[in-house]
């Protein structure tokens, strides 16, 4: 992935947590039902517990 997209910071993670916090707000997204910032804020959130588990 990073040779492909290399000015993008890729994160990975195994964990299903994560996983499941990423549909969550996938479905939000493509339900259009919640507003940018919101959005932005859950996935802020969901980058910085990735981070805390590495």
């Amino acid at each position: 992935m990073e040779k492909e997209y290399p000015d993008r910071k890729i994160l990975v993670s195994t964990d299903l947590k994560m996983y499941l916090e990423l549909d969550q707000l996938e479905q939000k997204i493509q339900k259009d039902n919640t507003k940018r910032k919101k959005l932005e804020k859950d996935f802020n959130k969901i980058k910085s517990l990735m981070k805390e588990q590495t």
